[in-house]
């Protein structure tokens, strides 16, 4: 049993999986982040997290029961409660359209700080015609 924490990927690549896997997943929203776990070291990357059983993980020093398909809302709300996932707000404010009360470097810091692009962030000016 494993799990892990997986970043946004820089380009398609292959993974290796054996005939035999089950696969349990979450996808986050782009802007969540996790504050124990720098978002540099994601990007193209991962962070274990250890010791799993097939019953609990530990996320920031307790023991939590192993998601699973009906209980994975109420496992990411539980993560965001205890302040183990983070949404920054100006990220999806961007992304939508919105022009954020803060400065350009301030945007672009907290969007790479969120993200780990800052091809993203280039990539949402210019979408949103604000290059």
């Amino acid at each position: 049993m494993q799990a892990a924490v997986l970043g946004a990927e820089a380009k398609a690549s292959i993974a290796p999986v054996p005939g035999d896997a089950v696969f349990f997943g979450i996808s986050h929203a782009l802007g969540t982040s996790m504050p124990d776990i720098p978002v540099s070291r994601l990007v193209g990357g991962n962070a274990a997290i250890p010791d799993v059983t097939r019953r609990s993980l530990w996320l920031k020093g307790s023991a939590w029961h192993v998601p699973h398909y009906d209980n994975a809302e109420a496992f990411v709300r539980r993560m965001v409660r205890e302040g183990i996932v983070d949404v920054d707000p100006v990220v999806p404010a961007v992304l939508g359209g919105a022009c954020p009360d803060v400065s350009g470097r301030t945007l672009q810091r907290r969007f790479v700080a969120a993200t780990g692009h800052r091809q993203d962030f280039e990539s949402a000016l210019s979408f949103h015609g604000r290059s």
